[in-house]
């Protein structure tokens, strides 16, 4: 006789339990965290890089204005100069005038480099991308400032994950065209549909202003006979006369 079987808590317990996940379910989870931190990792370069941008833009505008203001500035004093010593005016007030401003711009081109401010305004934006790129290197990047300022890898990083950065890049500025001529096409949808029920107001109302010819026949009957009554008692008053 062969023994029976011990159905014991502990082997039921044990005969119960589910097997072991296989394992290549912990690798597709795996791949799924690294695909969400790619992402993730990809957003903020995106992120990073527009701000790059957008830093580097304002630099060069207040350049640009600084410039301008500093070409006006020069070409103040030269005119004044010219007009107080080469060529002075004969009217007193004017060649007042021309000396007091030959004075106030000298003044503040001093200023404006004395102060530091040709450095902070002009300077820096110059080394704005230098200084970046200083910084970017520990991390195997550089921004590039040419026409279509991006950011741009080294050879040590991986082929794959800056064919991922330009996929992303490319799949969001897509995403935000498309938003934007949504947006578009529905508010000019909105305006036509706001400007249909007026058009077709003003013509009904037009329709309904006309007379009917009918009408028209009628008064042209009624002024006929009016007249007709009018002239008929002048000649009977002047038949009397």
């Amino acid at each position: 006789m062969s023994a029976p079987q011990d159905f014991s808590p502990v082997t039921q317990v044990l005969e119960a339990t589910p097997a072991s996940s296989p394992p290549e379910e912990k690798v597709s989870e795996e791949q799924f965290n690294s695909l969400h931190a790619s992402s993730v990792t990809y957003r903020d370069l995106l992120i990073f890089e527009e701000r790059l941008k957008l830093n580097m833009f304002r630099l060069k505008k207040r350049q640009q204005k600084y410039e301008a203001f500093l070409g006006c500035l020069i070409v103040l004093i030269a005119y004044c100069a010219f007009a107080t010593f080469y060529q002075p005016s004969q009217i007193y007030y004017i060649h007042l005038l021309h000396k007091f401003f030959l004075l106030l711009s000298v003044t503040t081109l001093f200023l404006f480099f004395a102060t530091g401010m040709y450095s902070e305004k002009l300077g820096y934006s110059s080394k704005f991308v230098p200084q970046c790129n200083r910084v970017l290197r520990i991390f195997n990047m550089h921004f590039n400032r040419d026409n279509r300022p991006e950011l741009s890898f080294f050879r040590k990083v991986p082929k794959k994950f800056q064919e991922g950065f330009s996929a992303y890049k490319a799949s969001y500025f897509k995403r935000r065209s498309e938003k934007r001529a949504a947006a578009l096409a529905a508010k000019s949808g909105s305006s036509s549909a706001a400007s249909g029920p007026t058009v077709s107001r003003t013509s009904s109302q037009g329709k309904r202003l006309q007379p009917s010819s009918r009408a028209r026949r009628m008064a042209g009957g009624g002024g006929g006979s009016a007249s007709g009554s009018d002239s008929g008692p002048r000649s009977t008053m002047g038949f009397h006369r």
